[in-house]
């Protein structure tokens, strides 16, 4: 509806394309995303949202270089921005960086379950098993009707998809 009031709403455009990335309609989510970016380029949310979309894209390289360009534009980034910055240093298979963001993200809010969740996956491929399975657990204790789906859904890039999924048949 905000579209319909003004197509020129980077707001709209950022709400849409996290929407979008959550149906997995990953493609319509990137142009929603680009024209958010478009229309407001120092807003740090539209690009952590670009960013978190192109990881859903299979477009790694380019996520990295968004959420580069993000971060200093945050005083102090919310945490569920460290949690995008995870799952993108986690895609780019910059393990220790995305174990360091899953640190700033849980110890501003321990119960921030999607943290967990990226922290068990990066544990797990740097086969710190014990670790990774604690982090899985906690995560099912704080999501416990969590399905497979929402260990994660990569439409554009299955293999991102099939490596979080492999935590949960790991663990």
């Amino acid at each position: 509806r905000a579209l319909q009031l003004d197509a020129e709403l980077p707001l709209a455009h950022q709400a849409r394309a996290a929407t979008l990335r959550m149906m997995a309609r990953v493609p319509e989510a990137l142009r929603a995303a680009e024209t958010a970016v478009r229309l407001a380029p120092g807003d740090a949310d539209n690009l952590a949202v670009l960013a978190w979309v192109q990881v859903a894209a299979g477009q790694t390289d380019a996520a990295r270089s968004t959420i580069d360009m993000a971060l200093p534009l945050y005083p102090i980034a919310p945490v569920y921005i460290n949690n995008f910055e995870a799952d993108v240093r986690w895609a780019a298979r910059d393990n220790g960086a995305a174990l360091a963001a899953t640190d700033r993200c849980i110890e501003r809010a321990p119960r921030y379950a999607y943290c967990r969740l990226t922290r068990a996956i990066v544990l797990f491929e740097l086969n710190r098993l014990d670790e990774a399975k604690r982090e899985a657990e906690m995560y099912r204790t704080l999501q416990p009707n969590a399905s497979r789906a929402s260990f994660g859904t990569f439409a554009a890039a299955p293999d991102l998809g099939g490596a979080r999924l492999d935590v949960v048949d790991g663990v």
